[in-house]
């Protein structure tokens, strides 16, 4: 649904770092919170002008 609302917990800045380690560092800190966000709620698809979300196994991203 496009009408919810999911908050960020503390650890998931922590998770967002192990993230950006796991990608070396091509994928910056916003983009993996953001993807830790995601994964956490069991969403899957993003609507979004950056490619960087392209890379990421199990994402679709919509361009728009």
């Amino acid at each position: 649904s496009f009408d919810e609302i999911y908050y960020v917990e503390n650890d998931d800045y922590l998770k967002a770092i192990t993230l950006m380690q796991k990608y070396k560092y091509s994928i910056n800190y916003s983009d993996c919170l953001i993807l830790i966000t995601m994964l956490k709620n069991n969403v899957n698809t993003i609507v979004s002008f950056d490619s960087d979300f392209n890379r990421i196994d199990g994402i679709k991203r919509i361009y728009v």
